[in-house]
């Protein structure tokens, strides 16, 4: 739980009861490399900030081929539901990638503290904007002609492609086999 405070104290100091909120509202949880937290169909109605790990939503195509749609990596966040005020599934599954490290609060406490504490309101609209800046980090690479995308993602994200195998990161970026991954792979050795 220090981890948590200490990060949202980065950006705005909490009140007495907001730091009380958080402790007795929400949960450390720790999940192993590959661990599923939901299946597709399922609806989890929490918000999960990551202190430590990788996580992927992953959606299926026709045939159900997988496929990795978002990261979200330490100090980003997620929920399993379609969004933090949203009580219905989201059609994704939700996997780590790595071991995981996770504070974990029911969607309905987290609207609850964004009304009470000005503060946590403050905190979740910057981790948002986080969010949104990843989105377009993704956007930006994958209209990227294939054979640049891997060496944008390293440039832009060195620490998620340093612990994607090379699967993941080929379902990430769009890359339909290894050919393409390889000739991707030369081009960034060369740059």
């Amino acid at each position: 739980m220090k981890g948590l405070i200490h990060f949202f104290q980065q950006y705005r100091k909490l009140c007495p009861e907001a730091l009380d909120f958080i402790r007795s509202q929400g949960k450390i949880k720790t999940y192993v490399k590959n661990e599923w937290y939901k299946q597709e169909a399922e609806l989890i109605p929490k918000w999960c900030f990551v202190l430590d790990g990788l996580v992927a939503k992953i959606g299926y195509k026709k045939g159900n081929t997988e496929y990795i749609e978002r990261l979200c990596p330490t100090q980003g966040c997620f929920t399993g539901s379609k969004h933090a005020f949203s009580s219905s599934r989201e059609p994704l599954a939700i996997q780590f990638l790595q071991p995981t490290t996770l504070y974990e609060i029911p969607i309905t406490a987290l609207q609850e503290a964004l009304t009470k504490f000005p503060e946590l309101k403050e905190i979740y609209q910057i981790l948002q904007q986080h969010r949104q800046l990843r989105l377009q980090e993704q956007v930006h690479i994958l209209r990227l002609p294939v054979i640049q995308r891997l060496h944008a993602l390293f440039i832009v994200r060195p620490q998620i492609f340093a612990h994607l195998t090379v699967a993941q990161r080929m379902s990430y970026l769009g890359i339909s086999n290894y050919r393409e991954y390889y000739k991707a792979l030369n081009y960034h050795m060369r740059q």
